[in-house]
């Protein structure tokens, strides 16, 4: 996988309202967003998302798995987008 990491942390703010995140700091590719009141620092790499503990391919990936409720809402938002 080669992410750009200028077009993926421009992706990221773009998303914020639609999937319910907040982008607190943004240091080059060290982002930290807060859902539903917990923070996530990470670093964006050219394979992918870096967590303290995890690495994930995609931005939705990591989101799913550190916030399990996000993934209900990430489902919502693809069944609109499929009617």
């Amino acid at each position: 996988m080669n992410i750009v990491v200028d077009q993926e942390i421009e992706y990221i703010k773009s998303q914020q309202q639609q999937l319910n995140f907040v982008v607190l700091s943004e240091d080059k590719n060290k982002i930290i967003i807060t859902y539903e009141n917990q923070q996530l620092a990470f670093t964006i790499t050219n394979d992918g998302f870096q967590t303290e503990t995890d690495f994930f391919e995609t931005f939705e990936s990591m989101l799913m798995n550190v916030f399990p409720s996000f993934q209900q809402h990430f489902m919502n938002e693809i069944m609109k987008k499929l009617k």
